[in-house]
């Protein structure tokens, strides 16, 4: 028999009230309600075990709203900083479950790799680029890599928009006659192929003029 709420779902034995009324009578005081809001916590804080129990038996029942709202709140900008802030928090964490996750399936993280280097080329040439030897002397330490990665992504979106293809150059470049150039974001330039091919080693002012 539905509750007066029309909810047809298990009932409290003590009194026979509905669970799902409960729930949302209990979800409606947390939201307004700071001091109830501070008790939760609390009790949370101190029945840890307790607490996790609770979570996992929610999202057992609730998978599919849980991933719903996971989703919804990973795509948020509060939600990419949250997620950002752990990752960078628990760096070594993340990176012992990647060793074990691809070291029990080598054939599936291969596909894996694969997949996001088709993504992601602009990081992967920023990166082989930074790894040859020439450039890596030329990289200093404290350079952000991911400014220099914005660049060959710009690389690539030009390329794609216009169908020419074009290169990342360094404006000074790092094998100059008499000054050599540093692979740092400040001093790397979008050019077509070819301006690149015919301006080569040569300094700015002896291409440009």
């Amino acid at each position: 028999t539905p509750c007066p709420a029309g909810h047809v779902a298990e009932r409290y034995t003590r009194d026979a009230y509905c669970v799902k009324c409960a729930a949302a009578k209990q979800a409606e005081r947390y939201k307004n309600d700071p001091n109830y809001r501070e008790i939760v916590s609390r009790w949370k804080k101190n029945n840890p075990e307790k607490t996790k129990q609770k979570n996992a038996e929610y999202r057992e029942k609730n998978r599919d709203l849980v991933r719903v709202r996971n989703k919804i709140w990973s795509q948020s900008e509060k939600g990419k900083q949250t997620k950002k802030r752990w990752q960078e928090e628990n760096r070594e964490r993340l990176n012992v479950k990647v060793r074990e996750r691809n070291a029990a399936n080598p054939e599936a993280a291969r596909e894996r790799r694969k997949k996001w280097k088709r993504k992601n080329p602009h990081i992967v040439a920023a990166h082989a680029s930074i790894r040859s030897e020439r450039l890596n002397k030329a990289t200093p330490t404290w350079v952000d890599v991911k400014e220099i990665e914005a660049v060959f992504k710009i690389r690539d979106d030009i390329t794609r928009r216009t169908g020419v293809q074009h290169h990342v150059d360094h404006y000074y470049p790092t094998q100059g006659r008499n000054v050599c150039g540093l692979n740092v974001p400040w001093n790397l330039q979008v050019i077509t192929a070819e301006e690149n091919l015919h301006k080569n080693n040569k300094m700015p002012e002896e291409f440009y003029g």
